[in-house]
């Protein structure tokens, strides 16, 4: 684990806007994400972490982890961290699936749903290469820019929000929790 946080954490902050009623629904949610190969990695379990908080406004607000594993034509897997996320304190989530056969990417990373401060730190991806033996393939480097994600759920458009803007926070103080 890195240091305890003493720079930069990703922030997804949901900008004022109004929308008409029926594009509403579209407009209230935004991930990023980074899309991989994993046709060697097939049979095997991969794990999404991240550390997570969320400030939200409204019941429906909240925060995740999202992975979709992909073949050819499709995908074999999709998956949402349950619960989600609505607090406020730092707290490592973690997100467990199968690449399944004839899979050859995986895209994974955060969900922002709703209005409100989503924070978002050391996004990660680990391949179980033996039982219990994790090899990381990626780590999102918000503090160096090495590995950023981009908007969007690597699907089509979905994800993609010109409402929620991602930033880079400076100047938070390390918690017990090791952020």
């Amino acid at each position: 684990m890195k240091n305890l946080l003493q720079g930069l954490l990703f922030c997804f902050i949901l900008l004022p806007f109004t929308t008409q009623a029926q594009a509403e629904d579209a407009w209230s949610w935004a991930s990023y994400s980074k899309k991989i190969p994993v046709n060697t990695y097939q049979g095997h379990r991969f794990r999404v972490q991240a550390w997570i908080k969320a400030e939200i406004k409204d019941f429906e607000d909240c925060a995740y982890l999202f992975a979709r594993v992909h073949k050819e034509k499709g995908f074999n897997l999709f998956t949402t961290l349950q619960p989600v996320v609505k607090n406020t304190e730092w707290k490592q989530y973690t997100l467990i699936g199968l690449i399944g056969k004839n899979s050859d990417s995986l895209a994974f990373g955060p969900v922002a749903n709703g209005s409100g401060n989503f924070y978002f730190d050391d996004v990660s991806l680990d391949i179980e290469i033996k039982k219990d033996e994790w090899k990381n393939i990626y780590t999102a480097d918000f503090e160096t820019g090495i590995n950023p994600l981009v908007q969007g759920s690597q699907f089509n458009t979905r994800g993609i929000n010109p409402y929620f803007l991602a930033q880079i926070l400076r100047g938070y103080a390390a918690t017990e929790a090791g952020r």
